[in-house]
C-alpha cells in the first residue's frame, strides 16, 4: 500500500513547473497544472489487453498502439515547464474577471446552514387516524397479528409498568394498517380501558405531543384551565389515567431529538401502579426503533405471494369481479404483481391504474412500460418512498444514490470495498474513510438490511428502494441487464454506467448496445461497471461499444482477453479498478502494460480472482503508481514483477 504523493512532477523530478507559475496564483496554478496533467493525455494513442498464460496477443490495426505496448516510455511526452507557462498565461487572462464571478457567485453560508437544520421540519405528511378504512382488510398477517395480540392482553408485558413496542418497515409496507387493526379489535379494546392514538410524523415535539395525549384521555376534571406548560400537562395525565392500564399509539414517527426528550415524553405513564400499559411505536427507521424500544421490535416485511395477488385484485375490483376478468388478464395482472414486491402501497398504486380501462391492451401497456413508477400523488409508491431519501443527511443521499449502479438483491460483503466506490466517485473524503460506517447509517435509516449467510455477513437492498434509487439517479445512473436493455430508454445525460450480463447471450443486446454511442458520450462517462459472467461474443461486443472511454474514474470489467478497447490507454483519471476473471481463466493474469500511466489511481482491486491459484503479472513500471494505497491480490497468487519487456 502506497501514499497519496504528487504524481508525474515528483516521479520525473520536474518540480520547476510548479516554481514557474508560483505567486499569487498559487492555488489556481496547481489546479491548472492538475487539469493538464489528466487532459492531454487523452489524446495519445496507446492500446493495452488484459492476457492469460496460453493466449496470442491481439492482432493491432494501429501501429502507435503497437508501438506503446512494446515501449518502456510510458510517461506523458509533452514538455511539462513550457505547458505549466502556458497555464500560467491563461490564468493570469482570468484573474481580471475572478472578482466579478465570485461577487456573483456569493452564497450566505449561514442562509445554507440553516436550511440543513431546518430540512428535517419541513418535510409534510399526511396525517393517521385509529378507524380502519371501510373494506380494507388485513391480508396475509394473521399469523403475526394473533401472536401480537397474545402478547399485549395475555402476560408478556404484565410484569412491567410500561413497555414500548416498535412496528418497523419501508414505506408502504403496511405498518399504520396493522396497527389501526390491532387497536381496534375487541380484545384489545376489552384490555386496555384507555387507548390513545396520536400521528408524530416529523415533527417530534413533547409538548405538543403530551398535550395531544392528554385530549385523548378521558376525564372527570371539569375544569376550564388548560395546562400551559410540560409539568401541568404531565400532572393532568397522571390525574386522568388514574392508574388504568392504557394503551398509546405513535404512529409515523420519524425522530427523536434526544434520548431526554423522550423520557419527558414517558414520564407521566410510568408513575401508575398498574402492570402491562403499552405503547407501540411504528416508525420507518431502525434507529429509532431501537432508540425506543423496551421490547424486540416488530418487523413488517412484503406480503407472500398468493397474500399479495389476493390484495391486489382486491384493490382493482373490491368484491366484484366482472365477467371480463379471463384467464388472459388474470397472467397479465400476475406478472404485474410480481414487479411490486409483496408492497401493499404498490398494490393500491397499480389497482387503481388497471381499474381505470379493464382490458387486455391497456394491462398490458402498463406492464410493459412500468407505468406505477411514473405516479406523482403523494400517496403513490415512489413519491412516498422518496420523502424517505428527502429526510436523510446529504452524505448519506448520495451514498444511496450511487447504490443503483448494483443490480437488484447485489450483497455488499466489503464494507471497505463499497467505501473506496465512494471516494472514487467523489462523494466521500478520504480523509475520513475510516470514521463512518455509511452502510451501518443506511441500515439505520431503513434502506440497507443487514444479514448473513454462509460467506458472512452482508448488506442488501429492498427491492422497492432499489427502484427508488435508480429513480432518484436516473438522469445520471442507470444499471442495464444484458435481456432487458433499451438505448431509447437511457437519457443522454448518463455518467455512471453499469452493465449486469446474463448467462446466455441475447441478439437483440448486441443490437441495442451497438446504439449507446449515438445516445450518450461514452467519453464522458465517469463510471462503467460490468456484472455477471460473459463468453468472448459479448466481450467482443462491450470492447467495441466503449472504445473511445477516457475519462473513467471507476472501472469493473472482467479480463477476457482483447475485452479492453483501445482507448483503455487513456484512462489517466481513473482511481478504482476492479478486474474480474473470465470462465477460461488461466494461471497467469497479465495486467495492462500502460497500468503505470494511471497516476490517480488509488484502488486495485483482484480479489475476484481468489481461488484460481494464479500468478499476477506486474508492470515493471508499477512504481509510479505513487497514489496507490490498495492493492488486493487474491489469496495464494504469486505477485510476479517483470524486469524486461515480453
Amino acid at each position: 500500500m502506497l501514499h497519496d504523493s504528487p504524481t508525474q512532477d515528483e516521479i520525473d523530478g520536474t518540480k520547476e513547473a510548479a516554481a514557474e507559475v508560483g505567486g499569487g496564483i498559487k492555488g489556481h496554478s496547481v489546479h491548472g497544472r492538475h487539469v493538464a496533467r489528466c487532459t492531454l493525455g487523452n489524446y495519445l494513442p496507446c492500446f493495452s489487453s488484459l492476457r492469460t498464460l496460453g493466449d496470442e496477443p491481439p492482432a493491432f490495426s494501429d501501429a502507435a498502439a503497437t508501438s506503446e505496448l512494446h515501449s518502456e516510455h510510458i510517461k506523458l511526452p509533452f514538455n511539462r515547464v513550457a505547458m505549466s507557462k502556458k497555464i500560467k498565461s491563461v490564468i493570469e487572462e482570468m484573474n481580471s474577471i475572478c472578482l466579478l464571478v465570485s461577487d456573483l457567485l456569493k452564497v450566505k453560508t449561514a442562509n445554507h446552514s440553516s436550511i440543513a437544520l431546518s430540512r428535517h421540519v419541513t418535510i409534510e405528511r399526511p396525517p393517521t387516524g385509529s378507524i380502519v378504512p371501510q373494506d380494507r382488510k388485513l391480508y396475509g398477517r394473521n399469523d403475526i397479528f394473533e401472536q401480537t395480540v397474545n402478547a399485549l392482553t395475555g402476560g408478556t408485558y404484565h410484569d412491567k409498568t410500561l413497555s414500548v413496542l416498535p412496528f418497523v418497515g419501508p414505506g408502504g409496507i403496511g405498518k399504520t394498517t396493522f396497527t389501526q387493526h390491532l387497536y381496534n379489535d375487541e380484545r384489545i379494546k376489552g384490555h386496555f380501558p384507555v387507548r390513545v392514538w396520536v400521528c408524530v410524523s416529523t415533527n417530534f415535539d413533547v409538548i405538543r405531543l403530551t398535550r395531544e395525549i392528554l385530549g385523548c384521555i378521558p376525564g372527570t376534571n371539569t375544569s376550564t384551565i388548560e395546562p400551559t406548560n410540560l409539568d401541568q400537562l404531565q400532572t393532568a395525565i397522571a390525574e386522568r389515567l388514574d392508574s388504568r392500564r392504557f394503551l398509546i399509539v405513535l404512529d409515523d414517527m420519524w425522530t427523536c431529538k434526544s434520548a431526554r426528550d423522550w423520557e419527558n415524553l414517558l414520564a407521566p405513564f410510568t408513575t401508575g401502579g398498574t402492570k402491562g400499559s403499552m405503547i407501540l411505536v411504528t416508525t420507518r427507521l431502525p434507529s429509532v426503533a431501537q432508540m425506543v424500544k423496551t421490547t424486540d421490535p416488530i418487523e413488517l416485511h412484503g406480503l407472500e405471494p398468493d397474500d399479495f395477488f389476493a390484495l391486489f385484485e382486491s384493490c382493482i375490483f373490491g368484491h366484484n369481479k366482472p365477467r371480463l376478468y379471463d384467464d388472459d388478464l388474470v397472467n397479465v395482472a400476475r406478472d404485474i404483481a410480481k414487479k411490486l414486491k409483496g408492497s401493499p402501497l404498490a398494490a393500491n398504486t397499480v389497482g387503481r391504474l388497471l381499474k381505470k380501462n379493464i382490458s387486455w391492451e391497456y394491462w398490458m401497456g402498463i406492464l410493459e412500460k412500468n407505468e406505477w413508477q411514473s405516479a406523482k400523488n403523494d400517496d403513490d409508491i415512489l413519491p412516498s418512498l422518496e420523502i424517505s431519501y428527502n429526510y436523510l443527511h446529504f452524505h448519506l443521499q448520495k451514498c444511496f444514490f450511487y447504490c443503483a449502479l448494483f443490480p437488484e438483491d447485489y450483497k455488499f460483503y466489503d464494507l471497505e470495498k463499497i467505501t473506496n466506490f465512494w471516494i472514487a466517485v467523489g462523494i466521500v473524503d478520504s480523509s475520513c474513510r475510516n470514521d463512518k460506517n455509511y452502510l451501518d447509517e443506511l441500515v439505520d435509516n431503513g434502506f440497507l438490511i443487514k444479514n448473513s449467510d454462509r460467506n458472512g455477513e452482508y448488506y442488501v437492498m429492498h427491492d422497492l428502494l432499489h427502484e427508488l434509487s435508480r429513480n432518484v439517479s436516473s438522469q445520471e445512473c442507470v444499471n442495464i441487464s444484458s435481456l432487458s436493455f433499451r438505448v431509447n430508454d437511457i437519457p443522454q445525460s448518463i455518467r455512471h454506467l453499469s452493465i449486469t450480463v446474463e448467462d446466455k447471450y441475447d441478439e437483440s443486446f448486441g443490437r441495442e448496445i451497438c446504439k449507446l454511442r449515438s445516445v450518450i458520450d461514452i467519453g464522458n462517462l465517469r463510471t462503467l461497471m460490468v456484472f455477471g459472467p460473459h463468453d468472448a461474443e459479448t466481450g467482443d461486443i462491450l470492447r467495441d461499444a466503449f472504445e473511445g472511454i477516457k475519462s473513467l474514474r471507476v472501472l469493473f470489467i472482467p479480463s477476457l482477453p482483447g475485452s479492453l478497447p483501445k482507448s483503455f490507454s487513456n484512462l489517466i483519471h481513473l482511481q478504482y479498478l476492479t478486474i474480474m476473471p473470465p470462465s477460461d481463466a488461466g494461471h497467469c493474469l497479465y495486467l495492462p502494460r500502460t497500468l503505470p500511466r494511471f497516476y490517480h489511481l488509488k484502488f486495485l482491486d483482484l480479489d475476484g480472482w481468489f481461488g484460481w491459484e494464479c500468478n499476477v503479472i506486474l508492470p515493471k513500471n508499477i512504481s509510479r503508481l505513487m497514489n496507490l494505497r490498495i492493492f488486493i491480490l487474491p489469496k495464494n497468487s504469486i505477485p510476479v514483477f517483470l524486469r524486461s519487456e515480453r
